[in-house]
């Protein structure tokens, strides 16, 4: 009896399996809509970045030539801070052009008030020039006689005085000839 009742316990004796995994069904429509969003996004990109290149196309015909795989973000963007930076240089230039024209017109007129203003002086001292001659004449011809030391003094002071003035002059016609 023990034999046959040793079999008989050891075969009662059972031990527990492995818990199993739980099978699941897969829900489908969240891979779909996923994919389906996935595929729309991507679609919207490539619809934007054409777009966005045939822009920059329009608006900057020095474009480059652009790898539209790798890099495309960060070349439309050098492209785009490039083409406003030479918006920015083009009108930092004209406005530079139009200020040197405006210094050339200014610089213009003034030569020629300066010239007028020469023209004038010129006139006036020719004016001056002629009166100091006519003096001067009748000035030294007053001298004559001369009877004393006093009178030749007179004299020699006058034409010293007239040699100073004639340099002055002189002078004075150089630099309204510059």
């Amino acid at each position: 009896m023990s034999s046959s009742d040793d079999t008989t316990d050891d075969e009662r004796i059972q031990s527990p399996c492995y818990p199993k995994i739980p099978q699941t069904k897969k829900d489908t429509r969240d891979t779909k809509t996923s994919t389906f969003y996935d595929k729309s996004k991507q679609q919207l990109k490539n619809k934007i970045s054409v777009h966005k290149e045939k822009e920059l196309e329009k608006a900057n015909t020095n474009l480059m030539e652009i790898n539209k795989e790798t890099h495309n973000n960060l070349i439309i963007d050098n492209c785009e801070a490039s083409s406003d930076f030479q918006r920015y240089v083009i009108r930092k230039l004209t406005d530079i052009g139009f200020k040197i024209s405006s210094l050339e017109e200014q610089e213009r007129l003034l030569n020629n008030r300066f010239d007028i203003m020469l023209h004038k002086l010129d006139k006036c001292f020719l004016h001056e020039e002629i009166l100091e001659k006519e003096i001067a004449e009748q000035s030294l011809m007053d001298n004559f006689p001369i009877d004393n030391i006093e009178d030749l003094e007179k004299f020699e002071k006058s034409l010293i005085d007239d040699a100073i003035k004639r340099k002055k002059l002189i002078v004075l016609k150089l630099l309204s000839a510059d």
